[in-house]
Order: C-alpha cells, then sequence, then structure tokens
C-alpha cells in the first residue's frame, strides 16, 4: 500500500529498537552488498521504496539532499527496493530509474520482501533512522515532515537544527490512488463487468460518476494492469487534481493522445514526458506525467487514447 493518506495524517514514530538486519536481498547498486552491521558507527537512514511510487519519488529530491549534505558528516542511506509491479523486479529497470532520478547512495533489490517482512513493513515509503549503535530512533510513513527528519538526523550527528524550511503543504481534495488490474480494481464504473485473464471489448456510459474509470475498446485484464489489444482503445477518467501520473508499461511506433474535457491539450498542460505536439511515446515500465494544471484542483475528464499493447497499472495524482 502506498502512503499518501498516513503522510498527511503525520506518522512519525519514536523508536527505541535494533534495527533487524538485510536479509534475502537479490542485488546492489552503486554499492557492493553490504550489511547494517557494517554501517555501525554510521546514521543510517533505511528508506523502503518503490521506482513507481509517486509518494516515494516526492521524496527523493529531499533524500538526496541529505546524502549529498551530511554523507562526509557519518551519515548514509540505504535504499530497500521492494517491487509492487512485476516489471519492477527487473535489475535493469531500478538502475534506470536509479540513473534517472540521480540517485547516488546504495539500493538494494528487495524482491522477495523478505528485509521488508523483517521490519514488518506496510507502505511505500517507509523510513527508518538507525543511530551510531544500530537502534532505530525514528520511524516515518509516507511523504512530508522533511524538517522532523532532517532535525532527527542531525540530532544523531550532534549539529544543530535547521530552525526553518519552506512550509510543506499537502491537499486532501485530490483524487487517491486508482488502481487498474483485477486485484484491486475498485473505480471502474459500475455498468462495467471485468473479464479477467481474457480479451474482452468494453463500453460505459457517461458521464462519468467522480473519481471512477471507464473502458472503451479491446482490452485484456490481468491482476496487475489492464493492456490495450486492439485500436481505438481508450480509458476515460474522471479525477481531481492539477497533476495525473500513470504506471505504464511496453513499446510502441504509435503515440498515447490525450483530450481533456473533450477538447486537445493546450501546450501549457504538457509535461515532460511528452513530445512537443503533446503526446507519449511509452519505452520503458516506469510512471508517465499526463498532464500539468495550474491554479487550485478542479474536477476534470481525461481520456487516455492507446496504442495497441500498452499495459496500464494505475493513476497516481499531484
Amino acid at each position: 500500500m502506498r502512503a499518501l493518506l498516513l503522510a498527511l495524517t503525520l506518522s512519525t514514530n519514536l523508536f527505541a529498537a535494533q534495527a533487524p538486519e538485510f536479509v534475502g536481498l537479490t542485488g546492489w547498486i552503486n554499492s557492493e552488498p553490504t550489511t547494517l552491521q557494517s554501517l555501525r558507527g554510521k546514521v543510517v537512514l533505511i528508506d523502503f521504496w518503490d521506482y513507481s511510487c509517486i509518494n516515494c519519488i516526492r521524496t527523493l529530491p529531499h533524500l538526496n539532499r541529505w546524502y549529498k549534505e551530511y554523507g562526509d558528516k557519518g551519515f548514509t542511506i540505504v535504499g530497500i527496493h521492494t517491487p509492487e509491479f512485476a516489471f519492477e523486479h527487473d535489475i535493469e529497470n531500478v538502475k534506470k530509474a536509479v540513473k534517472r532520478f540521480d540517485i547516488h547512495y546504495p539500493v538494494a533489490l528487495d524482491n522477495d520482501y523478505k528485509t521488508w517482512r523483517a521490519y514488518n513493513n506496510k507502505y511505500w515509503p517507509t523510513s527508518y533512522l538507525v543511530d551510531k549503535e544500530g537502534t532505530i530512533r525514528l520511524k516515518h510513513i509516507g511523504e512530508g515532515k522533511y524538517l522532523e527528519l532532517e532535525n532527527a538526523i542531525r540530532e544523531l550527528l550532534a549539529l544543530e537544527p535547521v530552525k526553518d524550511l519552506e512550509a510543506e503543504k499537502f491537499s486532501l481534495r485530490t483524487t487517491p490512488e486508482i488502481y487498474l488490474g483485477s486485484k484491486r480494481a475498485e473505480n471502474y464504473t459500475a455498468d462495467t463487468t471485468l473479464k479477467p485473464n481474457s480479451v474482452h471489448t468494453y463500453t460505459f456510459k457517461e458521464p462519468l460518476k467522480d473519481d471512477t474509470v471507464g473502458l472503451k475498446g479491446l482490452f485484456r485484464l490481468s491482476e496487475e494492469s489492464i493492456t490495450s489489444a486492439g485500436s481505438n482503445c481508450s480509458i476515460t477518467l474522471n479525477f481531481h487534481a492539477n497533476k495525473v501520473h500513470m504506471v505504464l508499461s511496453g513499446t510502441s511506433q504509435e503515440p498515447i493522445t490525450l483530450i481533456l474535457d473533450g477538447k486537445p491539450l493546450s501546450t501549457a498542460m504538457y509535461t515532460e514526458d511528452m513530445t512537443s505536439d503533446g503526446k507519449i511515446f511509452v519505452d520503458a515500465s516506469r510512471k508517465y506525467d499526463l498532464i500539468y494544471l495550474s491554479g487550485e484542483p478542479r474536477r476534470h475528464t481525461l481520456q487516455i487514447n492507446l496504442p495497441p499493447a500498452i499495459s496500464c497499472y494505475s493513476f497516481t495524482f499531484g
């Protein structure tokens, strides 16, 4: 489970328990295999994350800054990449994400969830701050509270606290994360009868209710995703947010195109994942930014027109 709502309600808890050792890790990036025991004498931030999780992605600039600023002062970070989707087990995909997000601290692959279970972890992202003696001093679930986290790091490094950071702002009004695979399919329109593990032609009646998804065209539904299986496939989304992100995989020479409230996007709405004419080409298994809107979040309808063989996993919002 991703931890956006938990972050909004604040989840920082003080601990005084010995940190479990890393177990069952299946690969390392930016480092040779490392044990927590070998890091004794350092302050360690253990960060459970996965590379397509928008909540995890939004924490990374802060983690990168802390690693750069405090790495020569007895501090390090170990990212425990625990995959949510099948394609995130691939170390090459994780390596590309580590490079894309400019991560230089060690990242370990926890493909079998063994370290996740050792920490009794339940959410992405979750951070455990471990002192020089190997004791967990703080646990934080989700985004936010960066001032408190940084000052906890500084305290364990015997540094003066930071006195002010830019105020953190979160909005509770955005649409919650929407999963598209059959395992967690809770937001499809009421008139949609899902056909798992088969190719089926879908349609829906407009208008969409709030925070729901409608399908049109030929799709194959699996536990994790829904895949376009023909031409003229589209997913229509009713949402309340400024930004829409979508986890996608597959490759196609044809682009994804978008229609907002019945009209083509203006250039002001284009994202970094778009070409100069507002098209998206899927070339890797990852999160793609679909649309950027300005001003206060409002309710909109977004139609995503898909070429064949594109797998769609989830929508997230900002």
